[in-house]
Protein backbone atom coordinates (compact mmCIF):
# COMPACT_ATOMS: atom_id res chain seq x y z
CA UNK A 1 0.00 0.00 0.00
CA UNK A 2 1.09 3.73 -0.58
CA UNK A 3 1.92 5.83 2.50
CA UNK A 4 -0.80 7.57 3.70
CA UNK A 5 1.19 11.19 3.13
CA UNK A 6 0.90 10.00 -0.49
CA UNK A 7 -2.79 8.60 -0.78
CA UNK A 8 -3.41 12.07 1.29
CA UNK A 9 -2.06 14.19 -1.43
CA UNK A 10 -3.21 12.01 -4.50
CA UNK A 11 -6.97 12.29 -2.63
CA UNK A 12 -6.75 15.95 -2.86
CA UNK A 13 -5.49 16.80 -6.12
CA UNK A 14 -8.35 14.58 -7.61
CA UNK A 15 -5.90 11.52 -8.51
CA UNK A 16 -7.52 8.71 -6.92
CA UNK A 17 -11.25 7.90 -7.90
CA UNK A 18 -13.75 7.51 -5.95
CA UNK A 19 -14.77 4.23 -7.00
CA UNK A 20 -11.01 2.86 -5.81
CA UNK A 21 -11.16 4.49 -2.00
CA UNK A 22 -12.71 1.07 -0.69
CA UNK A 23 -10.15 -0.68 -1.98
CA UNK A 24 -7.25 1.55 -0.59
CA UNK A 25 -9.59 2.18 2.47
CA UNK A 26 -8.70 -1.46 2.98
CA UNK A 27 -5.30 -1.53 2.91
CA UNK A 28 -4.94 1.64 4.96
CA UNK A 29 -7.01 -1.06 7.59
CA UNK A 30 -4.30 -3.73 7.28
CA UNK A 31 -1.57 -0.40 7.52
CA UNK A 32 -2.59 -0.25 10.90
CA UNK A 33 -5.11 2.56 10.54
CA UNK A 34 -7.91 2.16 12.05
CA UNK A 35 -10.39 4.49 12.47
CA UNK A 36 -14.62 3.73 11.89
CA UNK A 37 -14.26 5.84 8.93
CA UNK A 38 -11.99 3.27 7.46
CA UNK A 39 -13.91 0.21 8.32
CA UNK A 40 -17.18 2.15 6.69
CA UNK A 41 -15.42 2.75 3.70
CA UNK A 42 -13.62 -0.49 3.08
CA UNK A 43 -17.14 -2.35 3.60
CA UNK A 44 -18.70 -0.53 0.57
CA UNK A 45 -19.15 -2.50 -2.52
CA UNK A 46 -20.99 -0.01 -4.59
CA UNK A 47 -20.15 2.94 -2.99
CA UNK A 48 -21.97 6.58 -4.44
CA UNK A 49 -19.43 9.30 -4.59
CA UNK A 50 -20.84 11.58 -2.27
CA UNK A 51 -20.42 8.81 0.60
CA UNK A 52 -17.14 8.16 -0.08
CA UNK A 53 -16.39 11.92 -0.63
CA UNK A 54 -17.91 12.10 3.13
CA UNK A 55 -15.91 8.89 4.78
CA UNK A 56 -12.87 10.47 3.39
CA UNK A 57 -13.20 13.68 5.29
CA UNK A 58 -14.24 11.90 8.42
CA UNK A 59 -11.04 10.02 7.86
CA UNK A 60 -8.74 12.35 7.63
CA UNK A 61 -10.12 14.20 10.52
CA UNK A 62 -10.43 10.76 11.89
CA UNK A 63 -6.48 11.00 11.27
CA UNK A 64 -5.86 13.70 12.46
CA UNK A 65 -4.04 15.18 9.15
CA UNK A 66 -3.48 18.37 8.20
CA UNK A 67 -4.97 20.54 5.68
CA UNK A 68 -3.45 20.36 2.34
CA UNK A 69 -3.09 23.35 0.07
CA UNK A 70 -2.49 22.37 -3.98
CA UNK A 71 1.18 23.25 -3.69
CA UNK A 72 1.54 21.27 -0.53
CA UNK A 73 0.06 18.11 -2.32
CA UNK A 74 2.28 18.18 -5.22
CA UNK A 75 5.31 18.58 -2.93
CA UNK A 76 4.11 15.55 -1.41
CA UNK A 77 3.78 13.57 -5.02
CA UNK A 78 6.96 14.79 -6.45
CA UNK A 79 9.15 13.92 -3.82
CA UNK A 80 7.58 10.03 -4.21
CA UNK A 81 7.72 10.32 -7.52
CA UNK A 82 11.27 11.35 -7.36
CA UNK A 83 12.29 8.80 -4.67
CA UNK A 84 10.63 6.13 -7.36
CA UNK A 85 12.44 7.55 -10.36
CA UNK A 86 15.76 7.54 -8.41
CA UNK A 87 15.23 3.95 -7.28
CA UNK A 88 14.33 2.69 -10.89
CA UNK A 89 10.69 1.70 -10.04
CA UNK A 90 9.08 4.61 -12.17
CA UNK A 91 10.03 6.23 -15.17
CA UNK A 92 10.32 9.89 -14.73
CA UNK A 93 7.99 11.12 -17.25
CA UNK A 94 5.35 8.75 -16.18
CA UNK A 95 6.05 9.97 -12.38
CA UNK A 96 5.81 13.50 -14.26
CA UNK A 97 2.21 13.07 -15.40
CA UNK A 98 1.14 12.47 -12.00
CA UNK A 99 2.55 15.53 -10.41
CA UNK A 100 0.75 17.77 -13.08
CA UNK A 101 -2.69 19.15 -11.92
CA UNK A 102 -5.35 17.57 -13.88
CA UNK A 103 -6.63 19.36 -17.33
CA UNK A 104 -10.18 19.46 -16.05
CA UNK A 105 -9.83 20.52 -12.51
CA UNK A 106 -12.15 23.17 -12.32
CA UNK A 107 -14.67 21.69 -14.80
CA UNK A 108 -15.33 18.97 -12.93
CA UNK A 109 -15.95 21.12 -9.54
CA UNK A 110 -13.07 20.68 -7.91
CA UNK A 111 -12.30 22.46 -4.78
CA UNK A 112 -8.34 22.40 -5.26
CA UNK A 113 -7.24 24.09 -8.26
CA UNK A 114 -4.68 23.23 -10.38
CA UNK A 115 -1.37 25.20 -9.84
CA UNK A 116 -1.18 26.07 -13.36
CA UNK A 117 -3.30 26.51 -16.05
CA UNK A 118 -3.53 24.04 -18.34
CA UNK A 119 -1.32 23.27 -21.18
CA UNK A 120 -2.92 23.06 -24.69
CA UNK A 121 -0.41 22.96 -27.24
CA UNK A 122 2.68 20.19 -27.67
CA UNK A 123 5.35 22.59 -27.28
CA UNK A 124 4.07 24.16 -24.24
CA UNK A 125 3.02 20.43 -22.61
CA UNK A 126 6.82 19.50 -23.29
CA UNK A 127 8.24 22.85 -21.79
CA UNK A 128 5.83 22.20 -18.53
CA UNK A 129 7.10 18.36 -18.35
CA UNK A 130 10.35 19.56 -18.58
CA UNK A 131 10.13 21.95 -15.43
CA UNK A 132 8.58 18.98 -13.79
CA UNK A 133 11.14 16.54 -14.31
CA UNK A 134 13.61 19.02 -12.56
CA UNK A 135 11.40 19.89 -10.45
CA UNK A 136 11.32 16.35 -9.28
CA UNK A 137 15.10 15.89 -9.63
CA UNK A 138 16.14 18.52 -7.71
CA UNK A 139 13.30 16.93 -4.82
CA UNK A 140 14.64 13.93 -5.36
CA UNK A 141 18.45 15.45 -4.49
CA UNK A 142 16.62 17.36 -1.47
CA UNK A 143 15.30 13.71 0.32
CA UNK A 144 18.35 11.34 -0.32
CA UNK A 145 20.81 11.01 2.08
CA UNK A 146 23.85 12.30 -0.14
CA UNK A 147 22.17 14.48 -2.17
CA UNK A 148 22.47 12.39 -5.15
Amino acid sequence: MAPLDLIYALWYLRRLRSDLMPRVAAGLLEDGYEVPSLRLLASMVSPDERDVEALVAQAIEELGLPPLSPLAATIVVAKHVAAEALMGTTELQEGAAQVEPPRNHEAEGGSSPGLQPPVEDGERRATRRAEVERDILEAARGVLPNGK
